[in-house]
């Protein structure tokens, strides 16, 4: 028999891939990985491993994990999603991919900025062009991408 106990309910429509459900579990039942080949993070529910403490839903911050009252849990929900793939965005000064597509769409309507285009490092070198530090420090003005074609 089943155990009864709480289990979370995925909505994949909602979910940005910012990892924080991940993050917050305690057992390893929520996975967020990169594979950069595909230019993707893949999110996987591992059920067998996950104790029903809710913790995920309660650091989800876009309501995309919920939990369901204690019922006899079968041992694979039929209808469960255990895997979602998210594209990454590619930075636009240099192609780099750096963040997942849900998740700069939900931040565009936090923050309204054209940084939120860019990768990190570019973010940074943009912000130091227009303090002027670029030129005071002797730095390239462009972005230089390094072997892995990450900026540097």
């Amino acid at each position: 028999m089943a155990k009864i106990q709480p289990f979370p309910v995925y909505r994949r429509d909602l979910c940005v891939a910012c990892g924080a459900c991940a993050a917050a579990c305690r057992t390893g039942a929520l996975v967020i990985s990169t594979a950069p080949m595909a230019a993707s993070i893949i999110w996987r529910f591992l059920p067998e491993v996950c104790m029903g403490c809710g913790r995920c839903a309660r650091y989800c911050l876009t309501g995309a994990i919920t939990f369901m009252p204690g019922a006899e849990q079968p041992p694979s929900p039929p209808k469960a999603v255990i895997r979602a793939a998210f594209s990454l965005r590619r930075c636009s000064s240099c192609g780099v991919p750096y963040a997942a597509a849900p998740q700069i769409e939900h931040l565009s309507t936090l923050v309204p900025d054209g940084f939120l285009g860019l990768c990190v490092a570019c973010r940074r070198h943009r912000a130091a062009l227009s303090l002027d530090l670029v030129s005071l420090a002797g730095l390239p003005h462009a972005p230089v991408t390094g072997p892995a074609g990450h900026c540097k």
